[in-house]
């Protein structure tokens, strides 16, 4: 005897049936005026954003441009935070007798109120670079020397570059430094082998003195620098005057002008030397 398929069925299941059957349509009514509403809220909800972005155009526009130049402001003040990179210039080379040759390079410091200090090498082939400490003052441009030194081309290195902010850099500069330079001589060598020599009286017409006094020279000739020199003076005490002398020890083209610039870090705490030392 063949088996119904509701045999199988319980009552509550046939009942469910039942009433599915019978309530199948309005079921199909009601699910259709549900996703009627579901999409008349959202094409209402659409047009009431719609409605309230366009009425608010103006305000929102006015407010991003004030994010936009809020952040303008802040990443400027960020950047007006920290110094700018030293520009440095290419290396020149003034060829002196047989391999000699005087390097210099230029570096100006951009910023007004940072001090910059460094190491750094003139490297050259086949000779053991040496390593020597420079300064930049705030706003300073100046060169760096190699001077006399052997070989004809020269790559410059700089490695551990410091900055220090600088606050009232005018005013310290003007009770710090007060270097003058007089009398400059220059006397060539009488006889191959004599050493070329500058002199000239340096004046530290200040109150302050200092442990180290850099000089830098240059010798022109035909209003063109031929050659440079660097020296270090140790302990130049406040008001000293001091006669200098700097030597060449190469021939030299006949020299019709001299030019000396003295420097000192009187922002290096460590360089001033106190009252009685």
């Amino acid at each position: 005897m063949a088996e119904f398929p509701t045999q199988k069925l319980t009552n509550r299941q046939l009942k469910f049936s039942y009433w599915y059957i019978t309530h199948k349509l309005s079921l199909r009514k009601k699910l259709a005026i549900f996703l009627v509403l579901v999409s008349l809220v959202s094409f209402g909800y659409s047009i009431w954003q719609l409605i309230f972005y366009f009425g608010n155009y103006e305000y929102d526009q006015a407010s991003i441009n004030r994010m936009i130049n809020g952040s303008s402001i802040a990443l400027g003040a960020l950047e007006n935070s920290r110094p700018s990179s030293l520009n440095l210039g290419s290396i020149q080379a003034m060829p002196q007798e047989g391999s000699i040759t005087d390097f210099s390079l230029t570096a100006q410091n951009p910023n007004p109120n940072w001090l910059s200090t460094f190491d750094y090498q003139f490297v050259k082939p086949g000779v053991a670079p040496q390593t020597k400490s420079a300064f930049v003052l705030p706003g300073e441009t100046k060169d760096i020397l190699d001077a006399s030194a052997v070989g004809t081309t020269a790559e410059f290195k700089i490695f551990n570059q410091q900055w220090r902010k600088i606050s009232n850099y005018d005013a310290l500069k003007n009770d710090y430094f007060h270097l003058t330079v007089s009398n400059e001589n220059f006397s060539a060598g009488q006889k191959p082998g004599d050493p070329n020599i500058v002199t000239f009286d340096l004046l530290n017409d200040s109150a302050y003195g200092f442990w180290q006094v850099g000089v830098r020279a240059y010798l022109l000739s035909g209003g063109e620098v031929v050659s440079s020199n660097y020296l270090t003076l140790d302990q130049l005490r406040a008001s000293e005057s001091r006669n200098v002398s700097m030597s060449w020890n190469h021939r030299l083209p006949r020299i019709d002008q001299i030019n000396v610039v003295p420097e000192v870090n009187f922002l290096d705490e460590n360089n001033i030397m106190k009252i009685g030392e």
